[in-house]
């Protein structure tokens, strides 16, 4: 009858998703790691440094996870099964992804408390906290919101979208102060002391 429709193809539509998730990943990571650098300014007393050291790792944080998100989201597509009931592969995709976005604000968080010795601690808690975050995701979106694309990079709806950066940020500050607080072999400060490294 005279009309042509535009629509997306299924290589459109996965080139789409694709860039939106490499952007979405890109600023969770340089958003987490500023607010964990300037979180561990604040442990030690040091705002400036804080912002110092976080607006550093949002830099850091963002170049990782994009690089991150530029070598595992195409995963998605090159294994991705449209199968509520496949909660590995999108699991183990997305937990490399949030555990890049970890390690670097686990280490911004540890440069910003001027603790050199709980470094380790504080990138491996992150990064536990990060894959645990994405099992939990997983498990509660199969099981509560079964339709809305939960095995995509990004979720297919709002609310699910939410509660992913909610538990990846959550986990990963959780992770990284509880790495801290394992990882004494250094003391925090006392009111009006100073820390040592």
């Amino acid at each position: 009858m005279g009309i042509s429709l535009r629509m997306p193809t299924a290589v459109t539509q996965n080139q789409a998703d694709f860039k939106n998730a490499v952007l979405v990943f890109t600023l969770v990571g340089g958003i987490t790691a500023v607010a964990l650098g300037f979180a561990g300014g604040l442990v030690s007393r040091s705002p400036a440094r804080g912002m110092i050291v976080g607006f550093s790792a949002l830099v850091v944080g963002g170049f990782v996870a994009s690089g991150a998100s530029l070598a595992l989201v195409p995963l998605f597509y090159r294994h991705y099964v449209p199968d509520t009931n496949d909660l590995l592969t999108p699991t183990l995709i997305h937990g490399g992804i949030w555990a890049a976005i970890a390690a670097v604000s686990g280490l911004a968080f540890g440069i910003g408390m001027r603790n050199w010795r709980v470094l380790p601690a504080t990138i491996g808690g992150a990064c536990l906290g990060a894959i645990v975050a994405a099992v939990l995701f997983h498990l509660l979106s199969a099981g509560l919101f079964a339709a809305s694309g939960s095995t995509e990079p990004l979720a297919g709806s709002s609310p699910l979208r939410l509660l992913a950066m909610l538990l990846l940020t959550v986990g990963v500050a959780a992770g990284a102060a509880r790495g801290a607080g394992a990882g004494r072999g250094s003391s925090l400060p006392s009111a009006g002391g100073s820390l040592t490294a």
